[in-house]
């Protein structure tokens, strides 16, 4: 019964992009102000968007799962070296990472909810409003392998292209574009739109 809902939550979101373009169109600017104050003047915005915040949650569920047993064996571990140790403190250490990796899916999901996605007449703009703002374009040489992950609900990803990430990135965040929306389908559309239109 979940993939129905699923499915009528998708459309609903979909309409909702979609209504949110027309009256873009209509009010010669974009309906959401993080996308607006990034957009170059008369840049046209074809699809609107955001990532859901629970699927991202659980994406970095795994390695809160390692983090767990991370803290769990080294707390353990570290109870019995005594103080000046050196191992003493790596386990530490050890510890404040782990500690990273149980709370990494809150963070990820707050910064989902303060991320937007927009396809424009000239490029795809991520824009996450967090502790700082950042905003990522992508343009159409940016955009020639684009890998499209799509559920039977409509939830997915549109992958621009793999990223080598760090030290705190897990394997499930190695990868930029939109990620964990619902309306998938409608947003690589509008990206086909703009990679077909000729460029001057």
């Amino acid at each position: 019964m979940s993939a129905p809902v699923d499915e009528l939550r998708s459309r609903a979101d979909a309409a909702s992009a979609e209504l949110a373009i027309v009256r873009a169109r209509l009010a010669g600017r974009p309906e959401e102000p993080a996308v607006a104050a990034h957009l170059e003047p008369g840049e046209p915005v074809y699809w609107l968007g955001r990532p859901v915040p629970w699927r991202i949650a659980v994406r970095a569920l795994p390695g809160a799962l390692l983090g767990v047993a991370i803290v769990v064996g080294f707390g353990g571990l570290a109870l019995t070296v005594a103080l000046p140790s050196l191992f003493f403190w790596f386990f530490i250490v050890e510890l404040f990472f782990a500690s990273w990796l149980v709370a990494r899916p809150v963070w990820r999901a707050w910064q989902a909810r303060h991320t937007r996605y927009a396809v424009t007449g000239r490029r795809a703009l991520v824009v996450t409003r967090g502790i700082v703002v950042e905003s990522r374009s992508f343009r159409a040489w940016d955009l020639s392998d684009v890998t499209v992950k799509r559920s039977r609900s409509g939830f997915g990803d549109l992958v621009f292209r793999p990223m080598l990430g760090g030290l705190l990135r897990l394997p499930t965040w190695t990868e930029v574009g939109f990620l964990a929306v619902a309306d998938v389908a409608g947003a690589d559309q509008a990206l086909r739109r703009v990679l077909a239109t000729p460029t001057d």
